[in-house]
């Protein structure tokens, strides 16, 4: 029976580290974590640990009747692995945890994945003292389909605004223009636009305002619509 203990604790020991292994650390690594999905997410937690609940029942059921689970406990060493392999892309399927933030304070820190794509350089480092009405958005979608939205609105004084236009023009010089298709009042400049990546910024002449859109979406569908296509 003590072969029978071993062998079930060993299951749990297995099952705790491929739950840090595949799920914990990979988002504790998100700067701005944000649930979904409270009761989905504790559902999948409890879903990881099938494995170890039949662990114990079998253990419970070999003590009753003094038996040895050995060969049993060695086909739950595989279905554990297997178990958390699909449990585990299922859970990073479902995007349960997501890093989201609109505090300004916040403003230009991303996680990892996006800090290494993004087009940085077409922000401003940092906000200009005379921006006023600023709306800032950011959102990271881990997974396997990795998503990112990043949207920043200001209105500037007439000189910062005649800067930075100039800055973004200089920047990139082979900028395609067009009428802004969301508000008329606006004329986009933009990198990349369709498909998966929506990488451009807005000047408005009339308001002095300015809005910089780096957006990547691999799974565009009425649930996952960019955000600058959500905003006003």
């Amino acid at each position: 029976m003590k072969r029978n203990k071993r062998l079930t604790l060993t299951i749990l020991i297995i099952n705790i580290v491929m739950f840090i292994i595949l799920i914990f650390l990979p988002n504790i690594m998100i700067k701005y974590v944000k649930i979904t999905e409270p009761l989905k997410l504790l559902f999948n937690i409890l879903l990881f640990f099938i494995p170890s609940y039949v662990a114990f029942l079998f253990y419970y059921i070999a003590k009753r009747h003094n038996a040895n689970i050995k060969t049993l406990m060695f086909i739950l060493n595989i279905l554990t692995f297997l178990c958390s392999i699909i449990i585990t892309i299922t859970f990073n399927l479902s995007n349960i945890i997501i890093s989201e933030t609109s505090n300004i304070k916040n403003y230009m820190k991303f996680d990892v994945y996006v800090n290494r794509l993004c087009s940085k350089e077409m922000f401003p480092r940092k906000i200009l003292s005379s921006a006023t009405e600023i709306k800032y958005f950011y959102r990271y979608r881990g997974g396997i389909d990795q998503n990112y939205d990043i949207f920043l609105q200001y209105r500037l004084s007439e000189e910062d605004y005649n800067k930075e236009k100039n800055r973004i023009i200089t920047l990139y010089p082979n900028l395609k223009r067009t009428e802004s298709s969301i508000n008329n009042d606006f004329i986009d400049y933009y990198l990349f636009y369709g498909n998966t990546s929506y990488t451009f910024v807005s000047f408005s002449e009339k308001e002095f305002t300015i809005k910089y859109i780096d957006s990547y979406n691999v799974n565009f569908n009425e649930d996952n619509i960019p955000y600058f296509m959500q905003v006003k």
